[in-house]
């Protein structure tokens, strides 16, 4: 299977703010994931690297922190708790499929998907896509900007990622993945098909 994430959506989380409190250079990742032990159960549910075959979101999170976090004036744990307050506010599948908008396997205008967000929240995301089944782009991540208090916000400036005019929305199913998951053991809270 693709290595791409098939979960469709994915609200980035890069808030703005003064210096780091810590540099790429200086990362301890066992540190980051010690700090975040009294959110685990909460960033394991809402938080994981949903793609094929799907991982835990260590690795996000790392790079999430690596990236933006660093950056925010927060410590790691407020960071991430901010983030996932954040993320309560956004139901960006409920967003699209009030729109007719859903995970089918069909083609959506990439704007019509963008369109349906901004109705939601007043702002434009960025559209990400990545090479689907048939060499179609499919909805790879959402990135939704905020300013320094959590206010949604216009992106300053466009990523620059490739997507086509239509764009196939894959859903995501259990059977996707890794051979150690079951729907007992894997505690995702994202509304995903059972099929």
């Amino acid at each position: 299977m693709a290595s791409s994430r098939i979960a469709a959506v994915l609200l980035l989380l890069g808030v703005l703010s003064a210096a780091p409190l810590a540099t790429a250079k200086t990362f301890d990742f066992f540190y980051l994931v010690f700090m975040l032990s009294g959110l685990r159960e909460e960033l394991n549910s809402y938080w994981t690297n949903i793609k094929c075959p799907s991982t835990d979101g260590k690795s996000t999170w790392k790079s999430t922190w690596k990236s933006y976090g660093v950056c925010s004036g927060m410590n790691e744990t407020d960071y991430f708790q901010f983030a996932l307050k954040l993320r309560a506010k956004v139901d960006l599948l409920s967003l699209l499929k009030k729109q007719g908008i859903y995970p089918d396997y069909n083609l959506y205008n990439a704007t019509d998907i963008q369109s349906a967000i901004v109705e939601g929240i007043g702002v434009t995301p960025e559209i990400r896509c990545s090479k689907g089944p048939f060499n179609k782009f499919q909805l790879y991540e959402v990135y939704i900007c905020v300013d320094k208090d959590g206010a949604f916000m216009e992106c300053p400036g466009s990523q620059g990622f490739t997507c086509s005019s239509s764009i196939l929305f894959h859903p995501f199913r259990y059977w996707m993945m890794n051979q150690t998951s079951t729907i007992d053991s894997n505690h995702i809270k994202m509304p995903i098909s059972m099929e």
